[in-house]
């Protein structure tokens, strides 16, 4: 891809006054192709590849291609608070809130309704009366939009692309809380489902297979799960599970605990990262680079540390520890923005990935939003309403540093680049000479008032910087290069077992010398008392943990038994607990041959 193909950068901004649409760098100017509506707008939702937005205004939503600016169709329906676009833009779907009819036997209409993108005619329609950021949108479509899913009471229901009207298969699970496909478009699907803990019960994760949804892929019980949101990386490979509580059981926070577990798809296994992290504290962030083979924590009490990790959870780079709760990769993955925002003072460091240096670091105070260009060559920021009611508008800041553009916008609501597909744009990587220390200049510091009384004593050094330029790098397990042994040499492992025969030798050669030594003392009579005292002694020992088994044993068998109980209730055990109960027989023969 040349510079000449990529198309140009636009910026959409939506304000109090409307939307429009501002050609990127270099000319800032308003783009008069672009979209452009004048008055109060209530929302606008993008498509995922950027080729549509949807605005909603009063009670009518406009669909217009981004491109041109020009109008794909219009729906008028009123109260619309969720907007959504299907991957391959074909549907539209809508929600409103749930609100109470006057005559109660009057039947309440559907608010959850899809639509036909081209022809703003309405498809199907349900009634869903709550929605939450992890189940929005109700209904998901595989990439390729040839089936969709959609939660309902405890399962999951499937259909044939927008034949919604008949249920070709149904995915059982009591208390489902959260469904999501696997990127990618290779046959069988791939999606993940999630059950939160409830009643002291762990929650679970399951990764299965479609349409054979009895095949599970990865599969693992957790705790300290209430709420959980799954992260897939672009190829559908692996996923992070972030898990939250609503307490901190430790009270070291008034926000709960997180967790974060990584599902690998390829190796059906999942891993908790907790204990790789080796800052306790919260964890802020997890992102993917794009490539989906690595991704990145920001975790632990402030000043907070930021770590890359490969698919095997091998710790690959450390980033110094400052205040930061952010990190955003561009969309070539060549170069990571860490940041502190939200109650941070907006501190933001560009890595070079590849060299693990510090390409530049500026501040960019009061950001709501920061966002990569797809181009990878900018970073837009953003000062937004109601978040913050001052100095609202947006930024536009180069990797090296230098803020080249700033624009007041009296009451901003958004502001984004146009959704633009990265391999449009050539990958141009971060010279070496950018990354690399920058030789310190001195520059000339005016001399702060001393009072009188302190002016003869030694001053105090100047604080050090927060941040050094250079990450630590590790090589992973898998990548290190295994050594052959030379001819004549024994292995680490071999020479190991040599020493210990050889320590082992060397004891009984100490032992035997000692024993004409011991012979030339008086020997102990043996007589039939000293053997009577000797055989009780270690009968009693071996009765004592005879006596220690049994009591773990039982301990086992009351637990068994209340699982039983709990399965005579009506409860569900997992698999976990039915192995647990057919060991009852074991037990029992156990505690037989140890009486």
């Amino acid at each position: 891809m040349t510079e000449r193909d990529a198309p140009p950068l636009k910026i959409f901004e939506h304000s109090r006054d409307g939307v429009r649409t501002v050609s990127g760098p270099p000319s800032y100017e308003q783009d008069s192709e672009g979209i452009a509506v004048e008055g109060a707008v209530d929302s606008i939702h993008y498509s995922e590849d950027g080729e549509l937005v949807a605005l909603y205004s009063g009670d009518t939503l406009t669909i217009y291609r981004t491109a041109d600016g020009s109008q794909v169709s219009s729906i008028v329906h009123a109260k619309i608070k969720m907007i959504c676009f299907s991957p391959g833009n074909s549907i539209i779907q809508t929600w409103q809130y749930f609100e109470k009819l006057a005559n109660p036997t009057d039947v309440h209409p559907d608010n959850l309704i899809l639509w036909d993108v081209e022809t703003g005619e309405r498809i199907f329609s349900w009634l869903e009366k709550r929605v939450s950021s992890s189940n929005w949108p109700f209904v998901k479509f595989t990439a390729d939009e040839a089936v969709s899913a959609k939660m309902s009471n405890g399962k999951v229901n499937f259909y044939a692309g927008r034949h919604f009207n008949k249920i070709i298969r149904v995915f059982k699970l009591p208390g489902i809380t959260h469904f999501s496909w696997a990127p990618g478009t290779d046959i069988p699907y791939k999606f993940a489902v999630f059950l939160p803990e409830k009643k002291g019960q762990p929650g679970r994760v399951k990764v299965c297979e479609y349409p054979e949804t009895n095949t599970v892929i990865v599969q693992k019980s957790i705790f300290k799960a209430q709420n959980a949101e799954v992260l897939w990386n672009k190829q559908g490979t692996a996923a992070l599970l972030i898990c939250q509580t609503d307490v901190d059981t430790s009270g070291k926070s008034y926000y709960g605990e997180t967790g974060v577990h990584l599902l690998n798809v390829k190796t059906a296994d999942c891993k908790n990262v907790r204990p790789s992290l080796d800052k306790q504290g919260p964890i802020y962030e997890c992102v993917w680079n794009p490539k989906g083979d690595k991704f990145v924590a920001v975790y632990g009490s402030m000043p907070s540390k930021t770590t890359m990790f490969n698919l095997n959870l091998e710790r690959l780079m450390d980033f110094p520890i400052a205040h930061r709760n952010t990190a955003i990769f561009c969309p070539h993955g060549h170069t990571l923005a860490i940041a502190g925002f939200g109650n941070l003072q907006g501190q933001m460091d560009i890595w070079d990935v590849k060299r693990g240096r510090m390409i530049s670091t500026m501040k960019a105070a009061c950001t709501t939003e920061c966002k990569w260009s797809p181009c990878s060559s900018y970073l837009l920021t953003s000062t937004l309403t109601p978040r913050l009611r001052q100095d609202n508008g947006w930024k536009i800041w180069t990797p090296n540093g230098e803020m080249i553009k700033e624009q007041a916008v009296g009451e901003l609501y958004h502001a984004s680049w146009r959704p633009i597909v990265a391999s449009r744009y050539p990958n141009r990587p971060p010279k070496k000479s950018e990354s690399e220390p920058k030789p310190e200049t001195v520059k000339p510091v005016t001399a702060a008032y001393r009072p009188p009384h302190a002016r003869n004593k030694p001053v105090a050094a100047p604080a050090a910087p927060e941040v050094t330029s250079v990450a630590q790098k590790f090589i992973p397990k898998s990548q290190q290069q295994k050594t052959a042994t030379p001819l004549g040499e024994l292995s680490k492992s071999a020479a190991k077992n040599k020493r210990r025969r050889q320590k082992k030798k060397q004891k009984q050669q100490d032992e035997v010398a000692e024993t004409p030594a011991q012979g030339k003392s008086e020997p102990k009579e043996e007589t039939a008392d000293t053997k009577a005292a000797e055989a009780p002694s270690v009968s009693q020992a071996q009765k004592a943990e005879n006596q220690k088994r049994i009591k773990a044993l039982n301990k086992k068998l009351r637990q068994i038994e209340q699982l039983k109980q709990r399965q005579q209730e009506g409860a569900q055990l997992n698999e976990q607990e039915l192995k647990k109960v057919k060991t009852e027989a074991d037990l029992r023969k156990e505690i037989a041959s140890l009486k």
